[in-house]
């Protein structure tokens, strides 16, 4: 993939693009731009409108969430430490001030701009969210408890994504898109769990690791049979556009299998493409 690029794009170009991305990663953005990409994909498709401000509380509400699991995360379970996990521990100070700050400001903007219908189902969210994270810290990880967490983490991105868009929900319809973008973030986590399982079974040679692996790369098949019968199923019964959004994400994992095989770059992409594809879909039809 790198050749071909290399054939395209000018070499400062594709440093800059990786730079970029990279320092994305690095702070923890990902996760604030993929739950917002599909919030307002969603929000285009049951309402004809997006709404910045609420974009802009999702986001920070999400980095926010993002960013005090991997700093407080037990990365010794799996002996694995990103740069991602050990920047807010390097400067913990810095840390603690600007997660402070963003966290006031948030509740504050909140409080101006939301309706109180929303502000309630948003406490809702935010109990769900504290309960997670106590959950998390707290249980002892093994490969179960591993699938649980990503289970609940894809249940409350969904519930991020949809709980904007309640009262212009039909039931069916609604419950059909939950379960399918559901199963997209849980793919998502799935691909990351395997990328730690590879890591580990490289540098630790157990056997039981490797089995692991057979079970999560199950799992995915799995999700990915899922996420295809409800998109296609949505897409042929509704006049929405985000189930279309699945199918061009399961391709471009596809191509970044095969095209990438270093595991910090496949992390950076994979995370790129959840949050780029439904934004460059949701400009064209936007």
């Amino acid at each position: 993939m790198s050749r071909f690029a290399n054939q395209i794009f000018p070499k400062k170009i594709i440093k800059m693009f990786w730079f970029i991305l990279r320092k994305m990663h690095l702070i923890s953005l990902d996760a604030p731009l993929v739950v917002v990409a599909w919030k307002n994909i969603i929000s285009y498709d049951f309402r004809q409108v997006i709404h910045v401000p609420e974009s802009l509380i999702l986001g920070a509400s999400t980095w926010l969430a993002y960013s005090a699991d991997r700093h407080f995360e037990k990365c010794e379970i799996y002996q694995i430490k990103t740069s991602r996990h050990s920047i807010g521990r390097s400067h913990p100070y810095r840390f603690y001030c600007i997660w402070a700050a963003i966290f006031v400001i948030t509740i504050v903007f909140s409080f101006i701009v939301l309706h109180a219908n929303t502000l309630k189902v948003g406490g809702i969210l935010f109990v769900l969210v504290i309960i997670n994270f106590l959950i998390c810290q707290l249980q002892k990880f093994s490969q179960v408890g591993s699938f649980v967490k990503n289970i609940r983490t894809a249940a409350i991105l969904v519930f991020s994504c949809f709980f904007w868009e309640l009262e212009n929900l039909k039931f069916e319809e609604g419950l059909v898109s939950g379960i399918l973008l559901f199963f997209v973030f849980l793919h998502n986590c799935q691909i990351l769990r395997g990328l730690e399982l590879k890591y580990s079974s490289t540098h630790r040679r157990c056997s039981r690791y490797s089995g692991k692996d057979k079970a999560n790369r199950l799992l995915i098949l799995g999700q990915v049979l899922i996420i295809l019968i409800l998109a296609i199923w949505s897409f042929l019964n509704t006049n929405k556009i985000y189930p279309l959004v699945p199918l061009f994400i399961l391709c471009s994992v596809f191509i970044l299998r095969k095209a990438i095989s270093q595991e910090s770059r496949f992390r950076v992409m994979l995370d790129f493409f959840y949050w780029a594809i439904p934004s460059l879909i949701l400009i064209v039809v936007y």
